[in-house]
């Protein structure tokens, strides 16, 4: 449904970044072939369900994200920080077969481009 919405008021999926995206996991093919990007949250680590999600998905549609202050990455209902944003980097490394440092040089690279930032060298 949310496709069809996009398609009907013609939005860049370059511009579109499906927050938190959890499936389902044929999505995880289908939304990257159409250049959307796809975040992964903390709360993906060591969850199955996002494993088969990002596993499907190339790392160069994918960005990381904590969704702090919600969704800890292990337990159900602490509190979230930004720190835990390496677990979203491990599930993904985990779900592709690759180091955390070439997931997080990816996904940094993909963020940096999403939001089209200019960083000081």
């Amino acid at each position: 449904e949310i496709l069809n919405i996009i398609k009907e008021f013609s939005l860049n999926p370059k511009k579109i970044m499906w927050h938190c995206f959890s499936g389902p996991a044929e999505y995880g093919t289908i939304l990257p072939n159409q250049y959307y990007t796809l975040s992964v949250p903390s709360s993906a680590y060591g969850i199955n369900k996002w494993r088969k999600v990002t596993q499907r998905s190339p790392l160069t549609a994918l960005v990381t994200e904590t969704d702090s202050y919600y969704q800890h990455p292990y337990l159900r209902g602490p509190i979230n920080v930004p720190l835990n944003v390496k677990y979203s980097v491990a599930a993904i490394a985990y779900s592709h077969n690759t180091s955390q440092q070439e997931v997080s040089r990816i996904t940094v690279g993909n963020a940096i481009s999403f939001f089209n930032l200019e960083l000081e060298s």
